[in-house]
């Protein structure tokens, strides 16, 4: 098991964010294919948690569950209440950002087409 997953089964967000800052991968899993997150949500360790998710640990599982879900599973209801409303702001965050990147493809789009009307009416 990678030193990462060590400090997060413990709970130890010092530890955790030593691993992250030094370049361990959010994202690590178990031998099981349990990821960090879960592993910190289903222990209770709220901090580890939001540590894992500022360096960028993924929200699903393999098995289309959230670390929402582990929390509960782990009697955690207060973390499952947080994750769940971190896992909303997040969401609803890529959701524009998704909005954003389309409207400038958009913009991009009519400016070539303008460009190209432009260059044409010149030949004529």
């Amino acid at each position: 098991m990678s030193a990462l997953l060590e400090v997060v089964r413990r709970g130890d967000v010092s530890g955790a964010l030593a691993e992250l800052r030094a370049g361990a991968d959010a994202n690590a899993c178990d031998g099981g294919g349990v990821g960090a997150l879960s592993l910190a949500a289903f222990g209770g360790h709220r901090e580890v948690c939001r540590a894992l998710l500022q360096f960028g640990a993924r929200w699903t599982t393999a098995d289309g569950e959230t670390a929402v879900e582990d929390a509960v599973r782990g009697g955690h209801v207060g973390l499952a209440e947080y994750l769940r409303g971190r896992l909303a702001r997040d969401r609803t965050r890529e959701a524009e950002e998704e909005e954003e990147v389309k409207h400038r493809r958009q913009e991009e789009v009519l400016a070539r087409k303008a460009k190209y009307t432009q260059l044409l009416q010149e030949q004529d």
